[in-house]
């Protein structure tokens, strides 16, 4: 006989009593009177919640991905960074194809390029097509011998989301003041980077990294626009806006 667990007695969040749930059993009277009856149904197995049970939940390291049929949370996020393929080049000479020296026809960007945002704030990265990731400059996400990545980040972990696809979006909450330099894995030899400058009261943080040695992306972070004095100033920075 499944032993039956009273609610009452737990002090746990929703997605640890779902855990509980599925693999102890509780009885229906007291799942109605915790979870309500929507999502009681999704949590024994119903129609799906639309936020797959994450709630506000998002993660220090893996963030919070969300598909195209998924539904953030309302007044969650506080900024949103578009992730494109241009086709056609908005920038002379960029990128350049390190191999080959010549100009690649298309450009892959975030865009804002530059942005700020107070400690404790979300921002959606949302894909709009082809496949790219968010990824903090972090000496675990190194892929030796096509590049070696420096820290890059004022905190001691590195944080990345999965690969993305157009449609897609990815969640990450940014806590700790800082310059936080991210990049997509699958072009970052191309300059696909960005910087987000975390922090509150007109406070500028330092940039102490120094320049950046990777093609295209080193172009990027090191323009005129993306110091933190300016991203602080101007609260965002567009792609096109870019000296390259």
């Amino acid at each position: 006989m499944t032993k039956q667990t009273d609610t009452d007695d737990l002090e746990l969040s929703d997605d640890e009593l779902i855990e509980v749930i599925k693999n102890h059993g509780i009885d229906r009277r007291s799942l109605l009177k915790v979870f309500g009856v929507g999502a009681a149904v999704s949590a024994l197995g119903g129609t799906a919640a639309a936020t797959s049970g994450r709630g506000n939940r998002i993660d220090e390291v893996y963030g919070a991905p969300y598909s195209a049929d998924d539904t953030v949370p309302s007044g969650l996020v506080d900024h949103v960074v578009e992730l494109h393929t241009h086709e056609e080049n908005i920038h002379d000479d960029f990128p350049i194809d390190p191999e080959s020296g010549n100009e690649v026809p298309a450009e892959f960007i975030f865009d804002p390029v530059g942005l700020h945002v107070r400690p404790g704030e979300v921002v959606e990265f949302r894909v709009h097509h082809g496949l790219h990731t968010v990824t903090s400059f972090h000496p675990k996400f190194s892929e030796p011998p096509v590049f070696t990545l420096p820290s890059r980040v004022p905190t001691s972990h590195g944080f990345t989301s999965p690969p993305v696809v157009g449609g897609d979006s990815w969640l990450y909450r940014f806590t700790k003041q800082g310059v936080y330099d991210v990049l997509c894995l699958p072009h970052l030899t191309l300059g696909m980077v960005a910087r987000i400058v975390v922090s509150g009261g007109g406070a500028v943080p330092s940039d102490t990294y120094g320049p950046l040695p990777i093609p295209n992306a080193g172009a990027v972070l090191g323009a005129p626009e993306m110091t933190p004095e300016n991203i602080v100033s101007e609260g965002s920075v567009a792609w096109e806006d870019l000296t390259l």
